[in-house]
């Protein structure tokens, strides 16, 4: 039996789809156009998928279905939608790309690591930590620690060892004393202040003011003393509610 010979380049074939003649560029050619070309893998893949999954009259798709779906509730807008369980697990849950927008714009409250002044941000900036350029820069670039205690402080108040009570207005907490971050967590302005100057403070001793202005960080005005001392004296002020003497 002789061997056929490979057609040639430049040679007419007809094609497989539609019959057509047409002249070869290439001699594996089968196809006179992309378009038959993609017609027949079309038809392919609609028959595979059918036959897949077992119903003539499917429609041909290539998503596969999710098996576990859970109902959760849009943040945004409160509607119920219907999620994959997998991305049911995420933190935050919206309808649509739309109401993600709107969350994202959203202003949240925050507090700046240098200053301790509150300001608000878009949440989707909530991870920027300082109000402003100059905050950032003075958390680089200033190597004094004690800078970030009497930043935004005024002298205002008493005056007791020929200086002026250094009151600093900055996240006022329970108490009446100005709170601020430092290796993690949150201490009294006034007991940082003591540290960065004296040292750690033992067990048993805490720092007090012999103003009693609670958020003065004036360190003429600290002393360091017991807890019963610190109430004594003040009780003795009138601070307690109940006035004693000593």
């Amino acid at each position: 039996m002789p061997l056929q010979s490979t057609p040639s380049e430049g040679s007419e074939r007809r094609c497989a789809h539609c019959g057509d003649p047409f002249i070869l560029t290439a001699p594996s050619q089968k196809y006179c156009t992309d378009a038959c070309s993609q017609a027949v893998r079309k038809a392919y893949r609609n028959t595979y998928m059918r036959e897949r999954r077992g119903s003539p009259l499917a429609a041909p798709s290539t998503k596969r279905p999710y098996r576990n779906r859970v109902t959760v509730i849009c943040e945004t807008c409160g509607k119920s939608v219907s999620k994959p369980a997998s991305q049911a697990k995420a933190k935050h849950q919206y309808c649509s790309q739309e109401c993600h927008n709107k969350a994202q714009e959203r202003p949240v409250d925050l507090i700046c690591a240098w200053c301790d002044n509150p300001f608000a941000r878009p949440a989707s900036l909530a991870h920027r930590q300082f109000c402003s350029n100059t905050c950032r820069a003075q958390s680089r670039f200033n190597s004094d620690p004690m800078a970030r205690v009497i930043v935004g402080a005024v002298r205002t108040g008493r005056v007791l060892n020929g200086q002026q009570c250094l009151v600093r207005s900055q996240r006022i907490m329970n108490g009446g004393y100005s709170g601020i971050s430092w290796q993690g967590r949150s201490i009294g302005a006034h007991v940082l202040a003591w540290m960065l100057t004296h040292g750690p403070i033992p067990d048993g001793m805490e720092v007090s003011h012999i103003c009693h202005t609670p958020p003065c960080c004036e360190l003429a005005h600290l002393i360091l003393e017991t807890h019963a001392e610190n109430m004594q004296r003040s009780a003795v002020a009138g601070r307690l509610g109940k006035k004693v003497t000593s």
